[in-house]
């Protein structure tokens, strides 16, 4: 099977906002890349080609050890570091403040002991917190970051105005930015519906049902 690189897309990849990107190069800082399954997702290397950059990714391994394999094989063809979704706050945290750019998809359906909700498409979604976490802790921005195909195997990519890190890392503040990185993932899926690639229920995890109090017996 053929594994494609940064060399073979290379000239099909319009960069809609480079100013953004390399804004934040030029401030020698991290960055945490905002990202989502929407269309070709896994070429978001091609930003490497943009700054003199590392870029990381965190994700979770496939069960089935020759796609995992083929997979892992294709990102980093498209010079990208992977890193675990388990255990791997503290690198994730070194690679930040060494002034790299850590790039992590949120539409996923978390547990509840594992996210806040937010609403997503009107409906509530449990959804992690790490990228405003992260964000706070570091003081390094949120990029949007995505890419969209088009025809004749062609793309473009996105990049968003950087989002300012959230001022502390109380419960309610890191609630707050988790959904203004939901309602940006959101607006971009409305601009192209037909290219959310998500099999799994996202609105799985919803908030316990609240107990009402019955009235006093008269």
């Amino acid at each position: 099977v053929c594994v494609l690189g940064l060399q073979d897309v290379e000239g099909r990849i319009p960069v809609h906002g480079e100013r953004y990107l390399r804004d934040i190069a030029s401030k020698e800082t991290g960055a945490i890349g905002l990202m989502a399954h929407l269309g070709n997702w896994e070429l978001c290397g091609y930003a490497t080609t943009l700054v003199d950059r590392p870029i990381s990714v965190v994700v979770k391994p496939m069960k089935t050890p020759r796609i995992d394999t083929y997979i892992r094989t294709s990102r980093e063809r498209m010079n990208l570091h992977l890193l675990p979704a388990k255990k791997s706050y503290k690198e994730c945290l070194q690679r930040l403040r060494r002034g790299e750019i850590l790039a992590m998809i949120m539409d996923q359906n978390v547990r509840h002991n594992e996210g806040v909700f937010v609403e997503f498409f009107g409906t509530p979604a449990c959804t992690t917190a790490g990228l405003a976490i992260l964000s706070a802790q570091t003081g390094c921005p949120v990029i949007p970051l995505f890419i969209t195909r088009k025809p004749g195997s062609t793309y473009d990519m996105f990049i968003g105005e950087p989002i300012a890190a959230p001022p502390n890392r109380k419960l309610e503040t890191l609630r707050t930015f988790t959904q203004v990185y939901t309602r940006a993932i959101e607006d971009m899926i409305r601009k192209y519906p037909d290219q959310w690639i998500w099999i799994h229920r996202r609105w799985r995890t919803q908030p316990p049902p609240t107990k009402t109090t019955p009235p006093p017996a008269s």
